[in-house]
Formats: structure tokens, sequence, C-alpha cells
């Protein structure tokens, strides 16, 4: 089978929603014999194993579906989706005693990403694949933010895995962190007795302009003025706005599709983020806003992030975005969307003449720019 069987399956698997027709080609397609290695080793790479397994679930559960030519892909999908499940969990647990401390120590903070997805997007902690928490804090509460953590019993360092132990960052890299980038050293503390997770990372984030050492202070307390209380079963924690973390999403897959950095560690375009998009676009639950995003992008000069998101979501599902979210904020120059850039900088690195599905399901895309690059 074909490359671009591969692709339709991963790209169908991913979708939140199935016109009669589409659910019919899954169907025949999942009946079809081809590389399924490949399909799940991509899957995993994509960070999607969770939100595959559900659409399986739904076929299986739903439709009635008894025949699968590779028969133990159901079962690789729903072992992957309780690991990520129990992780999840566990990040949560986590979650819930540091937003504790926060509101008891007055630090406004929105949890990102992650867990804030997992619970209040797709309803699910097995289907959202998360390493860490990431927390958007403003710039004037970060030491009150930092005493937290640390009365937490996290360290900002890194974990040793043959010490087993976590091991602090040097002095300077803590204090020049901040002065060229958006965050901070991540916080590690050591989680005990789970075998699936050894280690909580807290990553703070001050900025919204991701990868740059540009503050956008105004930005981020109007953020945090609009924050919203996420509640589960075991806890609750602030996020963003639907509206706002829409645009932050943007901002990251953005930042990360087109900068060297991200592309050298495999995060430049993993679908899990465009997934995120897709989804929230099309939320049974959550009524997006567009018209405020559009506003909003444009008040804090995120047309370019939004745009770029979009063109590829529009790329990579075959799917036609909201005018408000996409021709709307079109910049009058779109070279940009195939320019990839040197980390916090202006300088193009290399030019991307690969159209951009067949570079997102080009795992050796690496490769390519490294003998561009000449590194």
């Amino acid at each position: 089978m074909s490359a671009n069987f591969e692709q339709r399956v991963i790209i169908l698997l991913l979708q939140p929603m199935l016109p009669l027709d589409e659910e019919q080609e899954l169907i025949q397609l999942l009946k079809t014999h081809g590389d399924w290695s490949a399909i799940i080793g991509k899957l995993i790479v994509y960070r999607s194993v969770g939100i595959a397994y559900k659409r399986l679930e739904y076929m299986l559960t739903k439709m009635d579906i008894k025949e699968f030519a590779y028969k133990k892909i159901y079962n690789i999908l729903k072992d992957m989706y309780r690991v990520q499940f129990i992780r999840l969990s566990e990040q949560a647990k986590q979650v819930y005693e540091i937003a504790e401390a926060f509101e008891k120590a007055g630090v406004r903070y929105s949890v990102l990403k992650g867990l804030a997805l997992a619970a209040g997007l797709y309803q699910d902690l097995g289907s959202r694949s998360s390493n860490d928490m990431d927390v958007m804090v403003h710039p004037d509460e970060l030491e009150d933010a930092l005493h937290v953590l640390r009365e937490c019993g996290y360290i900002q360092g890194e974990l040793n895995i043959l010490k087993d132990v976590i091991e602090p960052a040097s002095r300077r890299d803590v204090v020049t962190r901040p002065m060229v980038s958006h965050e901070v050293i991540p916080f590690q503390k050591k989680v005990e007795n789970n075998p699936f997770m050894t280690k909580h990372e807290v990553d703070l984030q001050f900025s919204i302009d991701l990868m740059t050492s540009n503050r956008t202070d105004v930005a981020v307390d109007e953020f945090l003025s609009r924050r919203i209380l996420i509640e589960t079963k075991e806890g609750a924690f602030h996020s963003l706005s639907w509206e706002d973390h829409f645009l932050f999403l943007c901002v990251h897959f953005y930042k990360e599709a087109s900068t060297d950095y991200a592309l050298k560690l495999y995060n430049d375009l993993s679908l899990y983020k465009l997934c995120d998009l897709i989804y929230l676009l099309n939320s049974t639950h959550i009524e997006l806003i567009k018209h405020k995003i559009m506003n909003r992008a444009k008040e804090y000069g995120l047309e370019k992030a939004v745009f770029y998101a979009m063109h590829y979501l529009q790329e990579a599902f075959n799917v036609t975005v909201d005018p408000l979210l996409y021709g709307e904020l079109q910049p009058p120059d779109i070279e940009y969307i195939h320019q990839l850039y040197r980390y916090n900088s202006t300088e193009v690195v290399m030019r991307w003449n690969e159209p951009i599905r067949e570079r997102i399901f080009n795992l050796n895309r690496v490769g390519g720019f490294m003998e561009v690059a000449g590194t």
C-alpha cells in the first residue's frame, strides 16, 4: 500500500466528525491490508494515539464494526490510551494541589494545553497526551509563583534517570532563561509508585510570544482576567477562556512549526496540536465566538500566528476554515508559511518546497533540514 493509504487512515481517524461517506471510506480502509506498523508508529510520534483509539472505539460500539485487516490495532491503541489515562490522572492530582496553593497565595494562573484540553475539550483524560503542566502567570506575580512551587516540593532542574534524583539547574541558567525566553527553567518533582510516571514537570510561562524574549505583559494580564474554571469530579483549576486558549494554541503551533529548534526535536508538526484546534472548532459543548478570536488576534498582533495555524489545518485535514479566522487575518505577504526560522530570531534558515501535507507525514524532514543547513 502507498503512503497515501497511511495518510488517509490517520487523517480520518483523527477527525472529530466524519460525514457518512468518509465513515464508510474509513471502514473500508480498516479492512484493507497495508503497512499498519507505519500507521501506529506515526500516531505515536504525532502523540495522537488516544484520539485515534476513541474513533475506533466509537466505530466498534456505535457502528457495529467487527472486522479489521490488522486486528491487533485496537488493543495496541487501547493499551496506549490506558497508559495516557493513568499518566494524566496522576498529573491531575499534582495540578489540583498546585492550583490550590496558587489560590491561597493569591497568584493568578491559568493551566494551558494538556490537562485543560483533556478535561475541558476532550472530556477524557486518556484522549490527550501530556508530558507536563504548562501554566501562565503574570510577570509581576512570577516570584510568588516560584515560591509556591518550591513550597510544594518542586526543584528547578532535571531528573537524572541513572541516579534517580532531580539535579538542580545552575544558578546561571535559572537567572538567564527568563531573559531570553518566555518561560523559566522547568520545575521537577519526583512521583513515587507510578509505573508510567517518574516525575511531574511544571513549566511557568509569562508571555504569549513564545520562543522569544519579547514581553506581552498587557496581553497576559487580559488573558488572566478572562480565565475560566474547569471542574472535574476530583478537583478544579483555572484555565484560559476558550477564545484565548485557541489563540494561544495557534501561537504555540506557529512558533514550533516554524522554528529550527522544535524541528530538531521532532516537535514542529506534531498532529496532536492541529487536532486540538480542529476539535475546538467542531466542539458540540464549547461555542467558540469567532469574531472575538479575530478581534483579539488583531488587537494583540497575532494575525500571522492564527493565519499560519489555520492554513496548516486546512492543508492537513482538507477542511475549510471560517473566513473570520483565515481570510480576515491573512497578512499581505504569506511567504513566511514556507520558511523555517532560527530560534528567537527573524533569520530564515531555509525555505520548504515540499507540500505541507507531505511534509507533515515525512518524518525524515529533520534529515533533509540537516543536509541543507549543514549541521
